[in-house]
């Protein structure tokens, strides 16, 4: 399904003022329709070793959970394994989402008319800077929502572009911004504009950016290699640029799993009758893994299919493990009437095209919700980690070894392509509304009582 794109709306600038202790109320937020498919490392269940710790401190801004029971042991070929368990009263989230600013309106003209948001950064100052896709424009605001500077626009000039899909910030400060149909990489100072480009060779594309910016400058994206069969063990790779985004050595991936195309596990193929073609139809409930590249250049993954709340990080190749983190978070069911209505959807959509999905099970269909939604690094490298749910958004914070600070109940309606920036207690992110309006919002996490009371 292809993403929406958003209505256009007005510059303007809402404060939001509500009490910090207000109640976690969960409205619906989209769920995510397209996911990367990378393996993950299957690793050994046995343990060999097996010690207790504490959880450790994540600095002011994160509080040292008093909850959840943290376990640490080795599996036999000398992973570490991290196992987080809720306490007995259960795992509510004592932690919520609270909008302090908001840009963007409805109707009008002006530099926060949203089209098509695909990227948000926060610079050190406070500054925000968002991709207006449909503009092909970068827009800089401070740090209270006031309209700064506007870069790019649709062109072939320098610092121009095309097909622009994402922002890094450079640890310089820079925003780099892939181009693929102009097969550069463009630097712009969010202050001056302009700084310089740089020629690359993009063979694969996204909606967003799927690359990433690690903490060395070195960037990184994902790819499939050109001309590979789906059976080729070089299906995939990473491509690694260099901080002036000059090729460096790429490296290749595990083999992915070869699935059955006639009975994938995450979709419906269909087939017109007498093999005039035919298709393959999603399923929005499945789990489908997810990945992360994490600035200090190691990967964390999820993987398709999961049978738990489990989490491997791999050095970047993924073939080399370095620790695995599990949550023993219960899973959470779907209700019958979703799960039917999302098997009424497929075979009505099929239906329109004439298709049939032959011996295909709905039993493919899941009867819970996907233990990892998507994987998010903070600025302090601690991951947020969301769990599927029936509204709302639901995140489990982990410190980067792994053990678990706190879950943090988002009553927003996060667009699930363009990833939040989060630092200490605030959260930046896109979010739209009933109609497709595109906004940016800044908020503040702040504690409620356990449970979610006030």
């Amino acid at each position: 399904m292809t993403p929406p794109t958003f209505r256009p709306a007005a510059h303007s600038v809402h404060r939001i003022h509500r009490p910090e202790s207000a109640a976690i109320r969960r409205t619906a937020s989209a769920r995510h329709w397209a996911r990367l498919r990378f393996a993950a490392a299957l690793l050994a269940a046995a343990v060999t070793t097996s010690t207790v710790t504490a959880c450790g401190s994540a600095g002011d801004a994160i509080r040292e959970s008093d909850a959840w029971a943290t376990t640490v042991d080795t599996l036999p070929g000398g992973t570490p394994r991290v196992v987080n368990t809720p306490p007995s009263r259960g795992s509510d989230a004592a932690w919520t989402a609270v909008e302090e600013l908001r840009i963007g309106t409805m109707e009008g003209d002006g530099p926060a008319s949203f089209g098509q948001l695909k990227s948000v950064v926060v610079l050190d100052d406070g500054r925000i800077v968002v991709l207006d896709a449909q503009a092909q424009e970068l827009r800089v605001f401070d740090a209270d929502g006031v309209h700064l500077a506007t870069h790019g626009g649709e062109g072939e000039g320098p610092g121009e572009f095309l097909n622009a899909n994402g922002v890094l910030l450079s640890p310089e400060g820079l925003l780099v911004i892939p181009d693929q149909r102009q097969q550069r990489m463009t630097f712009i100072d969010p202050s001056d504009g302009f700084v310089r480009s740089q020629s690359i060779v993009q063979t694969s594309y996204g909606w967003v950016y799927q690359g990433a910016m690690l903490a060395d400058g070195r960037i990184v994206k994902p790819s499939s290699y050109p001309g590979a069969t789906i059976d080729d063990p070089r299906t995939y790779y990473v491509r690694i640029f260099s901080p002036d985004a000059t090729s460096m050595d790429s490296v290749f991936l595990p083999p992915a799993p070869v699935l059955d195309r006639n009975d994938p596990p995450t979709s419906f193929s269909w087939e017109l009758p007498g093999g005039r073609g035919g298709g393959v139809m999603g399923i929005t409930l499945a789990e489908s893994g997810t990945r992360l590249f994490h600035p200090d250049g190691t990967v964390w993954s999820s993987r398709m299919l999961a049978d738990g709340h489990r989490l491997v990080n791999t050095s970047l190749d993924m073939r080399d493990t370095l620790r695995v983190v599990e949550t023993a978070r219960p899973p959470i069911s779907i209700a019958d009437s979703i799960r039917d209505a999302e098997i009424s959807r497929i075979r009505d959509a099929i239906a329109e095209y004439g298709g049939d999905i032959g011996d295909q099970s709905w039993e493919k269909v899941p009867r819970r919700y996907p233990f990892v939604e998507r994987i998010v690094a903070d600025a302090d490298g601690n991951l947020w980690v969301e769990t599927g749910t029936p509204s709302g958004s639901l995140w489990d914070v982990f410190d980067p070894d792994g053990r678990h600070l706190r879950t943090v109940s988002i009553d927003l309606p996060l667009y699930p392509y363009v990833a939040p920036v989060i630092r200490g207690n605030d959260l930046w992110a896109v979010v739209t509304d009933e109609f497709d309006v595109g906004y940016v919002i800044r908020a503040r996490i702040v504690e409620v009582g356990p449970g979610g009371g006030d």
